[in-house]
């Protein structure tokens, strides 16, 4: 027997380290299921939790301080049993069951490139007992082969075999036999980050081979976004089992895919490198879903049946494209009916017979079968107006709600300038406008639909009459053909021309006042841009002729990192926010490594960069175009719900619109909602309440305001002279926490008729 002394001079546990504690002692035997002892076993000890070295014994008997814990493995060679855990409070006879093992071996391939793992280990488990926990145990390798023990343990197992490094090898259900190698051949080793998923089915019914699972990365839906393909692709075992990898380091939807189920989606899930993430809980597949629709009136307002256009949303991953889930007519009765739908969001619209759009949702949300019926009552207005330039009728098409709006109305004005058609409210309406006399096609912001007494509406439409006229050349002053001039005006209205062989393009029926204009163009995979300029425009007396002088823009790069290091496939938008009207706006994604590349105006002094990055939170940075452009994005972000009150939207014809500021930096509406969107929360961008997940701790103002009572100068102070001009709340948002900021109209803002 060893004293106390010796052991724990072996363990290197140092002198005095159990001084006070009295000797115990632990007899340790191994046996074979036969009950036949292992005379050569060796025994080792290490401390629970680590500190010293662990140190290996073969006697029976050893003497242990009271009171330690100890982990005591089995080291036999062809034999295998399960390490056991003590704490030493009295004598303890431990008793090892061993089983003996086979062998699995296999090659790398191309082990000179990239080089053989540092370490090699084997877990194994078994699908069929709930009882035997998952055990891993250390492998061997040389230059030509490498190999695993694997106890035979009377039932089949499942193998991982676990190079570090890579993504992990696995293999089901297979017997070991004792004593006998299994060769599993050559394998390939795989650098980058994997993902393992159990799926079953809500019903119960096994999968069979029919499932499919992907991963693709997680991109909330922004503008410029596109069709993200999967980074990784693979069938579902019958059993449930998939692994999907290797893949970049980043944020992903895992969706998973079954004929006779809906689609199964999780998101976002944060696969860092090089690692393996498991899902604890099952990804379920759940019955698909029957949409039924219902409109009334059951026909269109020329007595022909409604057109229905359903499309599943894709504004998580971008990766569904599977078209239309139907696109045609309702019946007689106004119903359509659509089978086999997945959970989730929709855009959805009903346009009459002439292709109206009048009902339109974005986002029409259905999450089970409480909101698989949809009742569509349709209100329709018939509208009389008239359209102008100036005082004088004109002939040309207006599109009530943009021609590719959601929902609005397309009318024809005559020669006399009449036009009538059909809407599905009044109101204040976006009215794109095309005049062929006048070389006119320019958005109208907020015209209004006004409802008479007799139950019908009527509206004018008026383009100013004014001129500018500009002339696009390079810095040697000859002109370039091609370029799209822009015009903004402190409404924000926009105009846009093309200039033509001699560089000259005329803007007509722009809005009078302080015009911004700047010119750009990409040719030959390069993007150019004048400097922007600033000029009076006044109704009847032609502006201009200015000179706009393109030059090629500049690139800016940099790379968006967080905590975690660096952050691929975040979307970065880069604006130009000193000169105010610079004509520059690019947004791009960042690579593997977080980089990004964008173009900006060489007259930028100073740049406002929003990022989205995937499974992290928003955040906008405002930095100098010569700044290191290593921008930080928190991992962690906070929720943000806004809500107003003390507006009555029977009587309030003119809207609020929500401006917010992170940290006293106006964020980007557009990307903001979309940002929303794109992580499931849908809401209406004229509602009384909205949210924003996902956002980076800091100060955050949210303003309503009308855009009757707002300029840009208005916007940067918040003041004009009349006063202030609008309505705020701020607070400070938490990371992992929620801000709530309500904010109260004014008794006194102007109503419309």
């Amino acid at each position: 027997m060893r004293t106390l002394g010796l052991l724990v001079a072996a363990l290197g546990l140092g002198v005095g380290a159990f001084a006070t504690e009295p000797d115990v002692t632990v007899s340790l035997s191994a046996r074979s299921p036969d009950g036949a002892p292992h005379e050569s076993a060796v025994f080792r000890l290490i401390p629970d939790p680590p500190g010293p070295a662990p140190s290996e014994t073969t006697n029976s008997t050893v003497e242990l301080p009271a009171g330690s814990r100890w982990k005591i493995c089995l080291e036999l060679a062809g034999h295998w049993s399960p390490c056991e855990r003590i704490e030493v409070e009295a004598e303890t006879r431990l008793t090892f069951s061993t089983h003996p093992t086979g062998t699995i071996s296999g090659r790398w391939k191309d082990m000179a490139e990239p080089g053989a793992p540092e370490k090699l280990y084997l877990r194994f488990s078994s699908p069929t007992s709930r009882d035997l926990k998952s055990f891993t145990v250390p492998c061997g390798q040389t230059a030509e082969r490498w190999s695993c023990e694997v106890p035979n343990l009377g039932r089949e197992l499942d193998l991982e075999l676990r190079p570090k490094g890579f993504v992990p090898i696995y293999r089901f259900g297979l017997n070991i036999k004792a004593g006998e190698d299994a060769d599993w051949g050559t394998l390939d080793l795989r650098h980058g980050a994997s993902l393992v998923a159990r799926v079953e089915t809500a019903d119960g019914r096994p999968l069979g081979d029919r499932a499919r699972a992907r991963l693709v990365p997680f991109a909330p839906r922004l503008p410029s976004a596109h069709r993200v393909e999967p980074a990784a692709e693979s069938p579902v075992s019958a059993a449930g089992f998939v692994q999907l990898g290797a893949v970049e380091p980043g944020a992903y939807t895992l969706e998973v895919d079954h004929p006779d189920y809906a689609r199964a989606v999780e998101y976002p899930l944060e696969l860092p490198y090089p690692a393996e993430i498991r899902l604890q809980l099952p990804v379920v597949l759940h019955k698909p879903l029957t949409l039924e629709i219902a409109i009334s009136p059951p026909m269109d307002w020329m007595g022909k049946p409604w057109k229905v256009l359903l499309v599943p949303g894709s504004d998580l991953s971008h990766s569904q494209g599977n078209g239309a889930a139907y696109d045609g007519p309702a019946d007689s009765q106004g119903r359509v009916s659509v089978p086999k739908q997945t959970p989730g969001s929709f855009l959805f619209t009903i346009s009459d017979s002439a292709g109206n759009p009048l009902h339109g949702e974005s986002h029409r949300l259905v999450k089970g079968p409480e909101d698989a019926r949809i009742d569509v009552d349709l209100e329709l207005l018939v509208v009389r107006g008239v359209l102008l330039h100036g005082d004088e009728p004109v002939a040309g098409s207006l599109w009530f709600g943009r021609q590719h709006g959601l929902v609005g109305g397309e009318m024809a004005a005559d020669g006399s300038g009449e036009f009538v058609g059909v809407l599905p409210r009044d109101g204040w309406w976006d009215v794109e406008v095309d005049v062929p006399e006048l070389e006119v096609e320019k958005l109208l912001q907020r015209v209004e639909v006004v409802a008479r007494s007799d139950g019908d509406g009527e509206v004018e439409v008026v383009l100013p009459d004014t001129e500018l006229h500009c002339r696009t050349v390079d810095r040697e002053g000859r002109p370039i053909a091609g370029a799209e001039v822009h015009a903004s005006s402190l409404n924000d209205a926009i105009a846009h021309g093309v200039s033509d062989e001699e560089g000259e393009v005329t803007l007509r029926a722009f809005d009078a006042g302080p015009a911004v204009v700047g010119a750009s163009m990409r040719r030959r995979g390069k993007t150019w841009s004048s400097r922007s300029l600033t000029l009076p425009v006044v109704e009847g007396t032609p502006a201009g002729p200015v000179e706009l002088v393109l030059e090629e823009r500049v690139s800016v790069s940099g790379r968006v990192v967080s905590d975690r290091g660096p952050v691929p496939h975040a979307m970065v938008d880069v604006a130009t926010s000193e000169p105010l009207f610079a004509v520059t706006h690019d947004s791009v994604r960042t690579s593997r490594d977080g980089h990004f590349e964008a173009e900006i105006s060489a007259e930028a002094r100073m740049l406002q960069i929003t990022v989205g990055p995937p499974g992290h939170a928003l955040k906008t940075f405002r930095v100098l175009p010569s700044d290191p452009l290593e921008l930080v994005v928190p991992s962690e972000g906070g929720t943000l719900r806004i809500a107003r009150g003390g507006r009555d939207p029977d009587t309030e014809r003119s809207p609020e619109f929500l401006r917010l500021q992170q940290d006293d930096t106006w964020l980007p509406m557009n990307r903001l909602w979309n940002w929303a969107q794109g992580h499931g929360v849908v809401a209406a961008r004229d509602a009384d309440a909205a949210e924003f997940p996902r956002l980076a701790p800091g100060i955050y103002r949210a303003c309503f305001s009308r855009p009757e009572e707002l300029d840009r100068a208005a916007t940067a102070s918040g003041q004009n002279e009349g006063g202030s001009v609008m309505r705020c709340a701020e607070g400070y948002l938490t990371a992992g926490g929620v801000l709530e900021l309500a904010v109260e109209l004014s008794p006194k803002a102007p109503t419309g008729r």
